[in-house]
C-alpha cells in the first residue's frame, strides 16, 4: 500500500524533465524541455532583422530583442513614418512580409509598430 508521502514523491519523480540538447527531428529542431519546433538552419540575428527593416521602411527606428538568446523568438518594436495612415493590422502584415524569409526561419515573433509623426 502506498502512503500519501510515497504517492507525492513518484507524482514529483514523473513530472520533472531532465534537460536535454536540441535534437534534430524532421527538419525542425526539437526542444524536449519546452516542447517547441523551431526550423533547421542558420539562426536568425537581431542584426540581419535590423537591416531589413532599416532597408525596406524609412525613417525607421527600430528595437530588436532576442527573448531566447537562440534566435528562435524575437520581440520587434518599429517605429517608422511609413506607418502613417496605416492600421495597426497592415502596419503588422507590412512587418511580416518584409521579415517573412526571417520569420520562417524561427519559432516565434512579437511586433508592436508605432506610426512616426
Amino acid at each position: 500500500m502506498l502512503t500519501r508521502f510515497s504517492r507525492l514523491q513518484r507524482r514529483r519523480t514523473t513530472r520533472i524533465q531532465p534537460r536535454s540538447t536540441m535534437a534534430s527531428v524532421g527538419g525542425f529542431r526539437m526542444n524536449r524541455l519546452y516542447g517547441c519546433d523551431i526550423p533547421d538552419g542558420a539562426p536568425v540575428t537581431q542584426q540581419e532583422i535590423l537591416d531589413q527593416l532599416n532597408n525596406q521602411l524609412q525613417d525607421v527606428d527600430a528595437q530588436v530583442i532576442d527573448n531566447n538568446r537562440d534566435g528562435s523568438y524575437f520581440s520587434v518594436h518599429v517605429q517608422s513614418s511609413s506607418f502613417n495612415d496605416i492600421s495597426m493590422v497592415k502596419q503588422h502584415q507590412l512587418v511580416n512580409q518584409i521579415l517573412k524569409d526571417q520569420v520562417s526561419r524561427m519559432h516565434a515573433i512579437s511586433i508592436k509598430t508605432l506610426a512616426k509623426k
